[in-house]
């Protein structure tokens, strides 16, 4: 079993709320545990909004509470009043995710009702308990294993060059196994759709109060990322209009089906050097167009009008073709940001 940093952080924010409680002799501390546990975020940004969201949300809920047992009882039906004019209130005031914890704080400081003089005291020990394991996360979640999502997107960001590369390489290829190809494609296109929640997360943390003075060459990092994104997106698609029109590319004659496989060879090619220039394993120039990709592009349009008569199929592999020349002018884009950053951001 692996146990993650959000796991580990999930452990260390419990002891955290557990001891604080003891130390300030407050009761039971399972209130705080279950605030901390619910407190946990994804991110560094999310965690601080989250929780002064959770702040907000458990003092419309603690005021009612309170109000509700001193004027009125704990018995059941004035409970569950209560739960729903505070979630009513919470969803008014858009704290949609602080409901479950504000149920929390509702239902320890109503479960002993107005018993005594001392019940105002009771409500507030339970109210900071809350408190505890909301702090609690923000501070681990913070300066504890704070998550590098830039490290983990470049890392899967180059596994999916690698892969897109072979299919380039391969996609053509009558010997290909046609099972195994399409598995790949779909996994390559859910692990992007996770990889943007990533990206997400980065841009959140490069915008929250903790790194307000953002660099310029982080700034820029986030951009090329995007771009990867959007190019490995843009590949997918291009994948999957060549998958739909395979049979007609095969049925080519043997000069127009070559130059449709050198073009994804180049492509391969292109798409390899790009991103060897992101790793620094290539040095970067001013940048220029790749006049031999556009060169074999310009060539295979012309190859295709001159020999293809039925209208129909040559409205479909022109579409293939744009769809490789679009995917063409993301690299391209890419290749820019990348000779851009490597000029006169990444020595920063």
């Amino acid at each position: 079993m692996k146990i993650g940093a959000r796991i580990a952080k999930t452990g260390i924010t419990l002891v955290l709320s557990l001891y604080i409680s003891q130390a300030l002799n407050l009761q039971p501390e399972i209130f705080a545990a279950i605030a901390a546990t619910l407190a946990i975020q994804p991110s560094i940004y999310r965690s601080w909004q989250y929780g002064v969201e959770q702040i907000q949300a458990n003092i419309v809920g603690a005021t009612i509470a309170i109000f509700a047992a001193t004027y009125i009882n704990n018995h059941p039906i004035i409970v569950a009043i209560v739960i729903m004019i505070v979630i009513g209130i919470n969803l008014q005031l858009k704290f949609e995710r602080s409901i479950p914890l504000s149920i929390v704080t509702v239902l320890s400081i109503m479960e002993g009702g107005a018993l005594d003089s001392n019940f105002l005291l009771f409500a507030i020990d339970r109210f900071l308990l809350i408190l505890i394991g909301i702090l609690s996360a923000l501070v681990v979640n913070t300066f504890v294993f704070p998550p590098k999502y830039d490290q983990r997107l470049i890392k899967s960001l180059k596994n999916i060059e690698e892969q897109m590369n072979s299919m380039l390489r391969i996609i053509l290829d009558e010997n290909k196994n046609e099972r195994t190809f399409k598995n790949s494609l779909h996994t390559i296109h859910s692990e992007l759709k996770q990889l943007w929640d990533l990206f997400r997360f980065e841009e959140e943390a490069a915008k929250s109060f903790v790194k307000r003075k953002i660099k310029l060459s982080s700034s820029r990092k986030l951009v090329i990322l995007k771009g990867m994104l959007e190019t490995a997106d843009t590949g997918i698609q291009m994948f999957q209009k060549i998958e739909k029109h395979e049979g007609k590319i095969n049925l080519l004659p043997e000069a127009i089906f070559t130059q449709f496989q050198q073009q994804l060879m180049d492509i391969a090619n292109y798409q390899d050097k790009i991103y060897l220039k992101f790793e620094g394993k290539i040095h970067s120039s001013h940048h220029t167009e790749d006049e031999s990709l556009l060169t074999s592009q310009i060539n295979l349009y012309d190859l295709l009008i001159d020999h293809v008569v039925n209208r129909l199929e040559l409205i479909e592999l022109l579409g293939v073709v744009s769809a490789i020349n679009e995917y063409r002018d993301r690299l391209d884009h890419l290749e820019r940001l990348i000779d851009s950053y490597n000029t006169h951001h990444r020595k920063n």
